[in-house]
């Protein structure tokens, strides 16, 4: 395991427990500690689930549920007080590619003037099955900034 890399995963209580663990199954054998960020009280079927997977995560209890930008700082912060050069972030909802962190490390320490790397997002149905829509995201510095102006220019389970 790469120690230099921490992937955040929020979860909060109306997360749906199957496609929690089909996200923490794309993660767990990459090359990062993968971190659970618990926003508040969570489910017994998410407690089951953590607990399969208890020696290959960590997890980190907030008490209360107060969203997910404020867990995220969080988890940033703590992903840097424990010598993390690197934050991946993924999603309970979404599945992760077998080398997408290996990948995206390999890209940044070969680019040492990249700051942050995405990628195009396949979506999937509530199988978690392809449905055939990809969609892309700039490429470029300034195709970012120009995008800016209408949204976030980063599929945030792929930065």
């Amino acid at each position: 395991m790469n120690n230099n890399i921490a992937c955040l995963l929020p979860l909060y209580i109306n997360d749906n427990a199957h496609y929690l663990k089909l996200a923490i199954e794309s993660l767990v054998n990459q090359p990062c500690k993968l971190i659970l960020l618990c926003d508040g009280p969570i489910k017994d079927e998410h407690e089951k689930i953590l607990q399969q997977y208890n020696s290959k995560i960590e997890i980190l209890r907030f008490s209360a549920n107060r969203g997910l930008a404020a867990v995220l700082n969080d988890g940033i912060r703590y992903a840097l007080e424990n010598g993390f050069e690197f934050i991946a972030r993924m999603d309970a909802d979404d599945i992760a590619l077998p080398d997408r962190i290996a990948s995206q490390y390999t890209f940044l320490t070969a680019n040492p003037q990249i700051d942050v790397v995405g990628g195009a997002i396949e979506e999937i149905d509530e199988n978690s099955l392809p449905t055939g829509k990809i969609v892309s995201y700039p490429l470029t510095h300034e195709a970012c900034f120009k995008f800016f102006s209408a949204r976030d220019p980063l599929a945030h389970p792929a930065v």
